[in-house]
């Protein structure tokens, strides 16, 4: 009998669900994207984060008035929900006084990019 886990009902763990669908795996580490901030605080990001790198907006995004792209930023770990919790969170915390926040996170596996 292969063992389901048993993540909250929200956004990230819907993911989680669908990775572990696709035979994600779990026990290994992985390279987990976030982007926490817009375009505008570049400066103040590379500060903290030298290795970050930045998506500028794409014309679609232009047109409805988004203009801000995103940094993304790569950590290696396993992919847990807690792990995707605290790692939101964290980038919150380091730049909420920028007006920052932690809207998305990314994984790339042999089952597909999610």
């Amino acid at each position: 009998m292969i063992e389901k886990n048993s993540w909250p009902t929200d956004s990230d763990a819907d993911v989680l669900r669908l990775l572990e669908e696709r035979n994600f795996d779990f026990s290994a580490v992985h390279d987990v994207e976030s982007w926490p901030l817009n375009q505008g605080q570049r400066a103040a990001i590379l500060e903290l984060l030298p290795n970050a790198s930045f998506v500028d907006p794409d014309e679609d995004s232009i047109e409805e008035g988004d203009e801000s792209g995103y940094v993304s930023v790569t950590v290696k770990s396993k992919v847990t929900y807690e792990f995707i919790i605290q790692e939101q969170k964290r980038f919150d915390d380091l730049f909420s006084h920028l007006g920052g926040f932690c809207n998305s996170w990314g994984v790339l596996s042999p089952c597909g990019q999610i």
